[in-house]
């Protein structure tokens, strides 16, 4: 066996082996979307009589505590809690636990809610870091606060505080800067009580990004889309994966995560299970898995569920170093999750979640960012070595990147016919723009985040790295937004926390990617965006005076030689030729333009003026020339002499004064087209983004040519029609 052979080998092993992997991943993304959809109308229809108000009176509601793990978060905790005791439930009891804060988060809670120490029994059935003391408020009417003070023990141990210290039935653990709507318990706690056959042990809801939303006094008063963009594309992928995948796995009884921002749980199985654990940085994602194990080798019936209606909202992070720490974090959850419960991995026992569940997870969770580096790096291999097959790679490129698009349109479609929470048609035509860059530039970023994930894993990293958050805006009387900076280690999505380990550590970036590449990158897109707006500024003159052109040459053709037979048709034809001519021939010149605009913007505005007079000089001379002799010249001119133009010219009649005169007053004309017009014509962002990618396919594709090839029909109409 030659080296050729070998290499030929490998080269089909890995290309059939991605391509399996793919198709694989398509089809359960295909499945996925099929099952929400029947799940999602089940809620609806369910709940759609529902009387909620009935339930949050009941003495005979279930009994909730509400967890929320607090490290320095002293400019915002008075309003958070503040929010918390606003919910309209009637068994509920809210406990705060400061983790150990280095702020002033407690002494803020004590003078805000007068609190001072209670004498209160706490069963230890877990263990935990040491309670310092547990306060109550003097006030009766914060009756339902109740605020603990233990040593630093991380999010983990603030949980299994609060579990000890709670008097209730059930947990709620929150994030304690998230915002709640004001009948979210009502909505968790309904699955609890629906269920006969089979034991709820827990319930999950959607979390929603409050980027750019209106909030006051810790409420939630009006729901705007993201205008930064991390925080608009973590909306599209919060959608997706909550909206979709959470509703297809809840129908097969398979969700193995419940947000730590948010999610309900049965407290006896919780403490059954243990408790929370302290060693992974996806203690939310462990705890699912372990009460599921739990019930599984119990083999008791249970069920975990999952909420739709939009029921938290939290921050997203907003910059790179944020979104970079927290999914370099997610990744190392869920393998050290995978890795705790390795023994149900296509387990029989364990039902759906050894056979189902757990191997989606560690297939296409765990392993998908190694497998997409992998691909990179396999791409670039082949490509050098020669062993890409070039059509079949874009093809499948082309494929993948439309099915992904689609498949978040479709998440935005049974958004709006479902809950509907960006109600203006602009925001929903900014989220599947969003989603058009996602291949190209946030997917990557979050690979590579991931890949870095598994490096801290081999260097046996356990830290959760500072979170550094915006806050919520809000409103002063005055109407003037604030936005309170706040160092917390919360996060937005499935591995969030609200307090760091022990040793929090603060990371400078390193990341290539965010130092380096996507500065670079942004750059460019800015230098593009800007250049391709005031080019288009030119072209779109341009384009009106090669339409003039073409409108005068179809009037003095017709004065002299009668409207032929087919004049709509010769119109048509003619006015689509021009355009594709345009768009071809603009394609091309922008790169001639940008690099003028490289060296001066004056520059590039000069050049496109001498370029332009020049192209509408030849297009006026060549239909002079058509109208007198019938003769379409075209591009033959370019290969004609001094003498044989000179020939031509004299034989069609020579240039008459009159053009001559006509000739200088067009070329003033479209001098000052160009110099006043381009001023005033303001290209907004959306058409700048349409235009370039027709320049793209006017240059790289065959439409251009297949436009010329339409013609009305008769020799004399096809010979006008043409773009001389």
């Amino acid at each position: 066996m030659n080296w050729n052979m070998a290499a030929d080998i490998l080269f089909n092993i890995l290309t059939f082996g991605i391509f399996i992997y793919s198709v694989l991943l398509i089809l359960s993304y295909i499945l996925i979307g099929l099952f929400s959809v029947g799940e999602t109308k089940k809620y609806i229809w369910k709940n759609r009589f529902t009387d909620y108000r009935v339930l949050a009176s009941s003495v005979h509601a279930p009994t909730v505590s509400i967890l929320a793990p607090a490290y320095n978060e002293g400019k915002t905790i008075v309003e958070n809690v503040r929010s918390l005791l606003s919910i309209f439930y009637a068994n509920l009891e809210v406990i705060i636990i400061n983790d150990g804060s280095k702020d002033d988060s407690l002494q803020k809670l004590i003078d805000a809610y007068d609190l001072e120490l209670a004498d209160i029994f706490v069963d230890i059935q877990i263990p935990t870091k040491k309670i310092r003391g547990i306060y109550k408020s003097k006030n009766s009417i914060y009756h339902k606060l109740v605020v603990v003070d233990k040593e630093n023990g991380g999010k983990a141990d603030a949980l299994n505080v609060g579990i000890n210290v709670s008097a209730n039935n059930y947990l709620v653990c929150i994030d304690v800067d998230c915002i709640l709507e004001q009948d979210a318990l009502l909505k968790m706690v309904k699955p609890f009580l629906e269920q006969t056959d089979k034991r709820v042990i827990a319930s999950g809801g959607v979390v929603r990004i409050a980027n750019s939303c209106i909030i006051e006094d810790g409420r939630l008063i009006k729901v705007k889309l993201a205008e930064d963009y991390l925080p608009r594309m973590q909306i599209l992928e919060y959608i997706r994966a909550f909206i979709l995948g959470r509703m297809a796995w809840s129908r097969l009884n398979g969700l193995m995560l419940i947000s730590g921002a948010f999610g309900a749980f049965d407290k006896e199985i919780v403490i059954k299970s243990g408790g929370y654990n302290h060693d992974t940085v996806g203690e939310d994602m462990e705890l699912v898995v372990r009460m599921r194990r739990y019930m599984e080798e119990k083999k008791e019936d249970y069920i975990v569920t999952y909420i739709p209606d939009p029921l938290c909202w939290t921050e997203a992070p907003a910059s790179f170093t944020i979104l970079g720490r927290q999914r370099n974090r997610w990744i190392r959850g869920t393998y050290e999750t995978l890795k705790f419960h390795k023994i149900m991995f296509f387990n029989p026992k364990y039902r759906l979640l050894g056979m189902l569940s757990y191997p989606y997870w560690f297939f296409f969770e765990l392993c998908a960012p190694v497998i997409e580096f992998f691909g990179f790096a396999c791409f670039f291999i082949f490509a050098w070595t020669g062993f890409l097959d070039w059509a079949f790679f874009f093809s499948f490129l082309l494929f993948i990147i439309l099915f992904g698009y689609l498949y978040s349109c479709f998440a935005i479609l049974m958004e709006v016919l479902t809950f509907h929470q960006y109600r203006r048609r602009i925001d929903i035509l900014r989220l599947m723009l969003t989603g058009l860059t996602e291949p190209f530039y946030y997917h990557p970023f979050v690979v590579w985040s991931a890949i870095k994930g598994y490096l801290d894993l081999l260097k046996k990293k356990k830290g959760w790295g500072e979170m550094t958050r915006q806050g919520f805006a809000k409103k002063t009387n005055a109407g003037i937004s604030i936005a309170a900076k706040v160092v917390t280690t919360a996060t937005a999505e499935s591995f969030t926390a609200s307090t760091p380990p022990i040793e929090a550590q603060n990371e400078e970036s390193t990341w290539i990617m965010e130092t380096t590449i996507i500065p670079f990158i942004t750059k460019i897109g800015g230098f593009i965006s800007r250049s391709i707006k005031y080019y288009l500024g030119h072209a779109w003159v341009l384009l009106c005076l090669f339409i003039l052109t073409r409108a005068l040459e179809l009037l003095f053709e017709f004065m002299q030689h009668g409207t032929p037979k087919l004049f709509g048709r010769v119109i048509a034809t003619g006015l689509a030729k021009d355009v594709a001519y345009f768009f071809q021939l603009c394609a091309w010149g922008y790169l001639l333009f940008v690099l003028l605009y490289l060296i001066h913007k004056k520059l590039a505005h000069i050049g496109f003026i001498i370029i332009s007079v020049f192209l509408l000089l030849v297009q006026v001379s060549l239909s002079q020339y058509f109208i007198s002799t019938l003769v379409p010249l075209g591009a033959d001119l370019w290969g004609y002499s001094l003498t044989d133009i000179k020939q031509t010219i004299g034989a069609s009649g020579g240039i008459k004064t009159s053009i001559i005169i006509l000739l200088i007053i067009f070329l003033a004309a479209i001098i000052a087209a160009f110099i006043i017009l381009p001023k005033r014509l303001k290209v907004n962002g959306w058409v700048a983004f349409i235009c370039f990618f027709l320049f793209i396919a006017a240059a790289f594709t065959k439409a251009p040519a297949l436009v010329y090839e339409w013609m009305p029909g008769q020799e004399y109409s096809n010979n006008v029609s043409i773009n001389k």
